[in-house]
Order: structure tokens, then C-alpha cells, then sequence
């Protein structure tokens, strides 16, 4: 064989395996050509076989979606029980200034009197709102902040760094964990520049 057909040979080799790769033989052995019961038996034992496994699949995923449904189910009754349970704790930290209102109406004091009462009676109350999260927006003499004011009008300063700061409180707001939950009313400053007559 000379240099050249022994170059060419590995080639035609590859491209043999190549096209043996590409093409699906199939090989049945002899005793499936004669015997074709013997070949019916083994797959219907293997279909079989595939049957159970798929049953058993199938069975364990009716289980898993089951206790995935259980456990959401729990999840909301345990969320339901504990918003509840939250609020329970907030109405007894209330219940005190409550009944300081109560007394407070009921009794025939004077005017000072009765007012320093219902004072009393809005501190315990915010003492209680506060040791769970609320904050009273009360910021005179900083500069407007939308994400915290609301402006209901605004009133004519001479300074220029009173420009756009809050000079009164209307009426309060509030945030809760640091988030606005009530936008305070409120007036602020504007300055104008005086024009000069020429």
C-alpha cells in the first residue's frame, strides 16, 4: 500500500462511523425472531413494571401537593391567629386611656380640670401607639417635605431661608415603622423679593 492510500484510509474509516452513527440498526436477537411469545411476555412485565413505577410517582406527587396545600393552609390560619392575637395586645395597651376618659367625663370638675384629664388620656394613648411604632409628624421649621407634608396654604415670609419651611402644624401626621402613614397639614413660608420702584 503506497503513502497515499494509508492517508485515505483512517478518512474513509471516520466516514464509515460517521454514517453508522447517524443510521439506527436494529439488532433482534435470535430467539426474539422465533420465539415472539417469549418477546410479549418481557414487555409486558417491563410495561408493567413502568405502570407501578408511574403509580407510585404519581402517588407521591398527589402527597407533596397535598401537604404543600396543608401547610399553606396552616400558614394563613397561623397569620390570621397571629394579626389577631397583635391586635388584641394593641386594644389592652389602649383599654388604660380609655378608662381615663371615662373618668375624666364623668367627673364634674372644672373646665382646666377636665381639660388636663383628656390631656392625660391622649398621652397614654400615643405611649401606647409609640411602643408599637407610631411617630407623630411634628416638624416646625424644617423645609417642606412632600413625602411627609401635605400644604393647606402659605403665608408670606420676609427671611429668604424661611423659603418653602414649614411654619405651623395644622393638623398632625403620622408614620408607622418609619413609613408615612398620615402626611401632616400643614402652612409654609414664601419668600418674595420686594421690587424696587424705579
Amino acid at each position: 500500500m503506497d503513502e497515499e492510500n494509508k492517508k485515505e484510509l483512517p478518512l474513509e474509516n471516520e466516514a464509515n462511523m460517521e454514517a453508522s452513527d447517524s443510521v439506527q440498526i436494529s439488532f433482534v436477537p435470535e430467539e426474539e425472531e422465533s420465539n415472539p411469545q417469549a418477546v410479549i411476555k418481557k414487555l409486558r412485565e417491563k410495561l408493567k413494571a413502568c405502570e407501578k413505577e408511574r403509580q407510585e410517582y404519581l402517588e407521591g406527587w398527589q402527597r407533596t401537593k397535598a401537604d404543600f396545600v396543608n401547610a399553606r393552609k396552616q400558614d394563613e390560619a397561623d397569620r390570621e391567629k397571629f394579626i389577631k392575637f397583635s391586635e388584641e395586645n394593641l386594644l389592652k395597651a389602649l383599654i388604660p386611656g380609655l378608662q381615663s376618659l371615662e373618668r375624666a367625663l364623668a367627673s364634674e370638675g372644672s373646665a382646666e380640670n377636665i381639660k388636663q384629664g383628656i390631656n392625660m388620656v391622649k398621652s397614654q394613648i400615643m405611649d401606647a401607639l409609640k411602643n408599637r411604632g407610631l411617630e407623630e409628624i411634628n416638624n416646625v421649621g424644617t423645609k417642606f417635605n412632600p413625602e411627609e407634608h401635605q400644604s393647606t396654604s402659605v403665608v408670606e415670609v420676609t427671611d429668604p431661608a424661611k423659603d418653602h419651611v414649614v411654619m405651623e402644624i395644622v393638623e398632625r401626621g403620622y408614620k408607622f415603622n418609619g413609613r408615612v402613614i398620615e402626611p401632616a397639614k400643614v402652612v409654609i413660608g414664601e419668600f418674595k423679593k420686594s421690587e424696587s420702584l424705579g
